[in-house]
């Protein structure tokens, strides 16, 4: 690499010129300050040659050939020219020393105010009070860039405050329009308030939304023997009225005797009727599932609506001490038996609640006269009319 070229690549202090070619016609022109020859054909030290040259243009200083009387160091980074102090010689450039490092060796203190003044170091007053430093990150180009932060950090910081706020505040309504801080319990018989409370899984102090009533219900009637017939809130209060299940009657399928309550629900289920006398026996039932804890299930529907539908007439009518058993084979001929031995028809479903009272008003006027004989036949098939046929004498 020639001399030229070598002061190209390692000398960024100083702006790269074109090509000069001397005037040879002139050779006055050699004598200029502000010339040098081809750098291509450097002149060799110790010749007449060299020592008509400059000192810089000697030394391997690679100035701008400008039309002056002194030649001007460029600054390589925003291509100004370097401010030199004032009666200051041009500095011999080694080739071997990096000038943008102050500590490098080698380095004359003419040349270190000389380098850019992004570089230099020194401050201006040694009183100067210190500063909080700035976090600063490297950059690919060079020098440590202060780290901002961004403006936008603020505002997603109040957002975040604002909407922690307002949960807050509607968490605190929401609590206080929900919170339960009595619960009641209507309608137990069989079971403690405060085991059906426990059964319920809530307690006072708690939340209570319009959503748990649903998991309340399905909760309680987990158990056979409870029915939720409704809740209302009140003020920080519920109230739970419930219905007890209880074995209003009996059947008998494959041999096992089960209990039923007034809408179907199977209850339990016996070896023997030891227990059971006191209820109604349901007999001749076309039965397809009789599990305790679900609903019983006939083949036809039409046959558990009504055996719900006389049950609540029974209920309503006290005749469930009266009742000994029920026939529901056919539903257009259904009867029953009473305890003191009477038969009584009551045909089809139609107008149960006019038949049933038919009936009881028939065995009260039997049972008071003094010719009271248990047994015969009680029609109540038309409500209106109802007969009475006494049994056979030689039965």
């Amino acid at each position: 690499m020639n001399f030229h070229h070598q002061n190209r690549a390692r000398n960024p202090l100083f702006k790269d010129t074109e090509k000069k070619q001397p005037l040879m016609n002139d050779p006055s022109d050699q004598a200029d300050d502000h010339w040098f020859t081809d750098p291509s054909e450097p002149a060799q030290p110790g010749t007449e040659e060299a020592e008509q040259l400059p000192e810089w243009q000697r030394t391997g200083y690679h100035m701008e050939a400008l039309p002056c009387d002194e030649a001007v160091p460029m600054d390589a980074t925003n291509d100004e020219p370097v401010e030199l102090p004032e009666n200051a010689a041009p500095v011999p450039y080694d080739l071997d020393v990096d000038p943008f490092d102050p500590e490098a060796e080698g380095l004359s203190p003419t040349q270190s105010q000389a380098l850019p003044p992004q570089i230099s170091e020194a401050p201006s007053t040694v009183d100067e009070a210190p500063q909080e430093s700035i976090p600063q990150t490297q950059t690919a180009s060079g020098p440590l860039a202060p780290v901002q932060p961004h403006p936008g950090n603020k505002s997603i910081g109040k957002i975040i405050l604002i909407i922690l706020c307002m949960a807050l505040v509607v968490f605190g309504i929401v609590y206080y329009i929900f919170r339960i801080d009595e619960i009641n319990i209507v309608g137990n018989e069989r079971y403690t308030a405060e085991q059906i409370i426990s059964m319920t899984g809530i307690h006072t102090g708690q939340l209570f939304l319009p959503t748990d009533e649903e998991k309340v219900r399905s909760v309680l009637e987990k158990n056979r023997y409870l029915y939720v017939v409704r809740m209302e809130r009140g003020d920080h209060s519920i109230t739970i009225q419930i219905h007890e299940r209880t074995p209003v009657a009996y059947t008998i399928w494959h041999g096992i005797y089960y209990t039923l309550d007034s809408r179907g629900m199977v209850l339990e289920e016996y070896a023997t009727d030891n227990e059971l006398t006191s209820l109604v026996l349901v007999d001749k039932l076309q039965i397809t599932s009789c599990l305790p804890g679900e609903h019983i299930v006939m083949q036809d529907s039409n046959t558990l609506t009504a055996y719900i539908q006389l049950m609540l007439e029974f209920k309503a009518m006290s005749l469930f001490e009266d009742v000994a058993s029920l026939n529901l084979d056919d539903l257009e001929n259904l009867s029953l038996y009473t305890r003191d031995g009477y038969f009584v028809r009551l045909g089809d479903t139609t107008y149960l609640h006019g038949k049933l009272r038919s009936m009881s008003l028939v065995l009260t006027e039997l049972r008071g006269s003094d010719a009271y004989t248990p047994g015969g036949t009680i029609d109540v098939s038309t409500r209106e009319y109802p007969t009475y046929s006494p049994p056979d004498s030689g039965s």
